[in-house]
C-alpha cells in the first residue's frame, strides 16, 4: 500500500534518514538535547515486553545496569541512571523475573579487561564470557527448579 515507484520524493524520504536527521537536528538546535523517555513510559514498555516474552514461553531475565557509566552533563547523571535502574528492579520484581545486576557481577573485575570502547561501557570478550556464564547458571537453576 505504498506510493508509486515514480513518487521519488516520498520514496527518498522513506528510505533515507532525512526525516530522522531533521528531527534530531531540531531537538539539538531548539532544546540542546534529545528527548528522553519518561520513567513511567519506560516502566510501561518494560512491563509490555516482559508480558510478551512470558506469553511466548520465554524465560525472562532482567539485566540491570549498563556497565560503569559516567555522568553526561545535560543528558544523564548517576542519579538519573539510578532512577532507571530502580524502575527496572521494581518492574522485574513485580513480574517475578530473575535479575542480573551488572555492577554487582563486575564489582571485583578489572574494568579495563571487562569493558571496551572509549566510554568502557561495552563488554569485552572476557566480559561477555563472564556475563554469559552467569546467565547460563541462572537459567540452568531455573530449569532445574521447574522439574
Amino acid at each position: 500500500q505504498g506510493g508509486s515507484r515514480l513518487d521519488m520524493t516520498r520514496n527518498l524520504l522513506r528510505s533515507s534518514m532525512i526525516l530522522r536527521w531533521t528531527e534530531l537536528s531540531w531537538y539539538a538546535l531548539s532544546q540542546g538535547s534529545l528527548p528522553v523517555m519518561s520513567l513511567e513510559t519506560y516502566k510501561t514498555e518494560m512491563k509490555k515486553g516482559i508480558a510478551r516474552l512470558e506469553y511466548a514461553g520465554i524465560d525472562v531475565v532482567v539485566v540491570i545496569g549498563w556497565g560503569m557509566l559516567k555522568d553526561y552533563p545535560g543528558l544523564y547523571t548517576q542519579a538519573r541512571y539510578d532512577e532507571f535502574r530502580d524502575a527496572s528492579r521494581l518492574v522485574a520484581i513485580q513480574a517475578g523475573a530473575e535479575i542480573v545486576e551488572v555492577e554487582e557481577l563486575m564489582n571485583n573485575q578489572d574494568p579495563s579487561v571487562m569493558f571496551v570502547g572509549e566510554e568502557r561501557i561495552h563488554f569485552s570478550t572476557k566480559g561477555h564470557a563472564l556475563f554469559g556464564n552467569h546467565l547460563i547458571g541462572i537459567l540452568g537453576l531455573r530449569r532445574e527448579n521447574d522439574k
